[in-house]
């Protein structure tokens, strides 16, 4: 199993949306210029976020992208499952037939591990990956306003 760029990607995107969105889209040459993925790249990973339901587009001048639920409510799986082919671990998708038809030697590893993993993407929403970068632009925000007032005073 190996998650690709995309799904890498995708997630980094998403919570740069989350981060910096404040309710206004965001476009995706905001995105580049903060996480460095290409304007091209990304309107890929955008265009299956879409139709997944997970962002919404925002047409005119000052559109971009908003995120179509609240990011409590996005799993860090939904997001990497709407880009990524195939995330598995067995090659037999739990069949039990990865050697010859028959079950290998290591098949209850293997799903025990697609099952840690599932689960722990599927406990982790896009808020709870966020939050650390939340509560630092915050203080950022904060420093900033503080310097403005302590310079203007």
């Amino acid at each position: 199993m190996k998650l690709t760029t995309k799904g890498r990607n995708a997630v980094t995107a998403m919570l740069d949306l989350c981060v910096y969105s404040q309710n206004q889209p965001v476009n995706l040459n905001s995105i580049y210029e903060r996480q460095n993925i290409t304007v091209n790249y990304l309107e890929q990973i955008f265009i299956k976020l879409r139709r997944a339901g997970l962002v919404k587009s925002i047409r005119g001048p000052g559109g971009g992208y908003v995120l179509s639920r609240d990011p409590s409510e996005i799993k860090i799986a939904e997001i990497i499952n709407t880009v990524e082919d195939n995330l598995k671990v067995t090659q037999c998708d739990g069949l039990e037939n990865c050697r010859d038809g028959e079950r290998c030697i290591g098949h209850d590893l293997w799903c025990g591990l697609e099952k840690l993993l599932d689960d722990f993407l599927y406990s982790y929403s896009l808020y709870d990956a966020a939050c650390p970068n939340l509560a630092s632009k915050k203080n950022q925000e904060i420093e900033l306003m503080n310097y403005q007032y302590n310079n203007n005073n």
